[in-house]
């Protein structure tokens, strides 16, 4: 497994920014509106976000990878107090 740091390094700004506001509890739409994209560009977004994350083995395949995606965040913003937008 990678380190949270490299896993996150994976995720394109913009992956971060959406991450960000999912685990804040945003919906797609929500994030859609918050960042001035359409519905279906964040939908990809996360699609992808979750992709990365499943394959670096940052979230288990649990089946709520939006929960999983979440922690993912949270975490990450403890063990990198840098790693992406406040």
């Amino acid at each position: 497994m990678e380190k949270a740091d490299t896993r996150y390094a994976r995720l394109t700004p913009r992956e971060r920014e959406v991450l960000m506001l999912l685990a804040e509890g945003y919906s797609n739409y929500e994030i859609a509106q918050a960042i001035g994209l359409s519905y279906y560009t964040v939908k990809n977004h996360v699609s992808s976000i979750y992709a990365k994350l499943l394959e670096s083995g940052a979230v288990a395949p649990s089946g709520n990878y939006r929960v999983e995606a979440a922690n993912f965040w949270w975490h990450t913003r403890e063990v990198e107090p840098h790693a992406g937008p406040r």
